[in-house]
């Protein structure tokens, strides 16, 4: 997993389409006042070798388990408590708000080299994103427009937890 909390620091995403959907969520979070990751929240690009537990276990989205049953993923009582899971070109993004003031993580799943049961899980949940979240511009790179966060000496550019990390700077 990697987790990416500074919008020019996205060089780490090989893939142009998620690289794009990631800048342009970084500009909508931007556009009232400066990004904060402490305080808004930030995303997690999922990566092979990830499984759902090992997900939810790093970043605290339940994918497997859920806070209001004891019905796990794949058992019929299961219920998926993420606010919205949608489907790009290249890849399924799913959102969890984690208190009232709207902090939470995005995950980011590429559609190819991920673990089957993940890809099976955004599959069975997510629905297509709407055309006006779809057409986005392929950019090299995000623009540097935003400002950059403080960010700790525990999350900057290192090991956060278990397989939850940070580029390098």
């Amino acid at each position: 997993m990697l987790a990416l909390r500074d919008p020019n620091r996205l060089e780490g995403v090989s893939d142009p389409g998620i690289r794009s959907l990631l800048a342009l969520r970084f500009a909508q979070l931007a556009e009232e006042q400066p990004y904060d990751p402490d305080e808004i929240g930030y995303y997690v690009l999922v990566e092979p070798g990830d499984t759902l537990a090992g997900i939810e276990q790093e970043t605290g989205c339940w994918l497997v388990s859920s806070p209001f049953s004891a019905a796990r993923y794949g058992e019929a009582d299961y219920v998926p408590v993420f606010e919205f899971a949608e489907e790009h070109p290249t890849c399924y993004e799913v959102g969890f708000i984690f208190n009232d003031a709207g902090y939470g993580i995005v995950l980011l799943v590429p559609k190819e080299g991920i673990a089957p049961e993940v890809l099976d899980y955004c599959q069975r949940y997510a629905t297509p994103a709407p055309a006006d979240r779809v057409s986005l511009p392929i950019l090299p790179f995000p623009p540097s427009i935003f400002v950059t966060p403080s960010v700790s000496p525990e999350a900057g550019g290192v090991l956060l937890s278990g397989g939850v990390h940070e580029p390098e700077p």
